[in-house]
């Protein structure tokens, strides 16, 4: 038997090796009823890229939320596969400020001689 036939006849099959990135995107189109939307974004390649019938990955029961057309949202993008994986907050941090700052008054308006109104514990 010849050496080269020995290796072609022993010689494992290459692995397919696929990595996976994680961009953001933005919806274009979304079909809640087939758990499916459309999203612009760019490619592993870096082409941008608007790709149909990309599913979303829904964890817990999937009722807290799905995609609306104008969301940014996070992909994982293998090549060979695009799913949503979660919806992208862009400043995370000034939105939970945001629902912290006071929304009343809570001093009142009373000029006599009654204490200042409530107090922040």
């Amino acid at each position: 038997m010849s050496v080269k036939k020995a290796i072609q006849e022993n010689a494992n099959v290459a692995a397919h090796i696929n990595t996976a990135i994680t961009v953001v995107g933005i919806v274009t189109s979304s079909d809640e009823s087939n758990n499916t939307c459309s999203v612009l974004y760019t490619d592993k390649r870096g082409i941008m890229s608007n790709r149909s019938n990309v599913g979303v990955r829904l964890y817990g029961n999937g009722t807290d939320w799905f995609p609306d057309v104008g969301d940014a949202v996070v992909i994982e993008d293998t090549g060979d596969t695009v799913v949503i994986i979660a919806r992208h907050v862009g400043n995370y941090a000034m939105a939970v400020r945001s629902r912290r700052q006071l929304r009343q008054d809570i001093h009142s308006d009373d000029s006599g001689c009654q204490p200042p109104g409530g107090q922040i514990m």
